[in-house]
């Protein structure tokens, strides 16, 4: 499994000024969908 693409979500997110918390509900999606 690679995770190149969720840590590619994180950069986005920090990015745009979302929270801590969003980037933590970014990984509990990914891991569901996983």
């Amino acid at each position: 499994m690679d995770n190149a693409p969720i840590i590619d979500l994180h950069n986005v997110v920090k990015q745009y000024g979302a929270g801590e918390s969003a980037i933590f509900a970014l990984d509990g999606v990914s891991l569901s969908i996983y």
